[in-house]
């Protein structure tokens, strides 16, 4: 069975994206302060060791062959050696803002990439976000009911293109649509006299 999206919730989903997308801009921040110290790396950064192992700056620092050669048995302090101290402590302080600003945030790291230098959110990742905010038809069922409803609604929006922005609350709104304007008689819905006399002064529009 083809999936048919009965619905998208846009608004949650932009609202997380949004959280994702200041991430990444907090976290080029950080990229920033990072290439100050002047570490070269030879296989790249590693976000996630840059974010969460505390050592891992001595570790990049313990790698240049000109310190290797020194063969230092404890690296934690190699920054203090090696490293403007002012610029390191700058990049602490960044880091641990950054830091507590992804516990907040929930975040997982798996969506977003260094690249370049420059940290982007991961679309891959975005996309596989955004169905979670997707529901689907799940049976035929299902499939055949969404195309059922969706020509009632279909035919409601057609009515709402031809009312004003004003009159529009008294036929429908989020609560739901104006009842007084259909009839229940003999198990079947149809137009009722005030539905079609109340209708006919909130159009706009002259119908042919």
């Amino acid at each position: 069975m083809d999936k048919i999206l009965i619905n998208f919730d846009e608004r949650n989903f932009n609202i997380r994206k949004r959280s994702i997308d200041a991430m990444s801009i907090k976290l080029n921040d950080l990229m920033n302060e990072f290439y100050k110290l002047n570490i070269i790396t030879k296989d790249g950064v590693n976000l996630n060791e840059l974010l969460y192992n505390e050592n891992y700056i001595n570790e990049l620092i313990s790698q240049r062959d000109d310190v290797a050669k020194l063969g230092f048995k404890n690296i934690s302090e190699l920054h203090k050696l090696f490293l403007d101290q002012d610029i390191y402590n700058q990049f602490t302080e960044v880091k641990n803002k950054v830091l507590t600003d992804f516990k907040k945030a929930h975040i997982p790291l798996n969506y977003f990439m260094l690249s370049n230098g420059l940290i982007s959110v991961n679309k891959t990742e975005l996309e596989a976000l955004a169905e979670g905010y997707k529901t689907y038809a799940e049976s035929d069922k299902e499939k055949f009911a969404y195309e059922e409803l969706n020509k009632l609604t279909e035919c409601l929006n057609e009515i709402m293109e031809n009312i004003n922005e004003i009159s529009k609350r008294s036929i429908i709104n989020p609560r739901g649509m104006n009842m007084n304007l259909i009839d229940f008689k003999d198990g079947k819905v149809r137009p009722s006299i005030e539905g079609v006399r109340t209708l006919s002064k909130q159009l706009v529009n002259h119908l042919t």
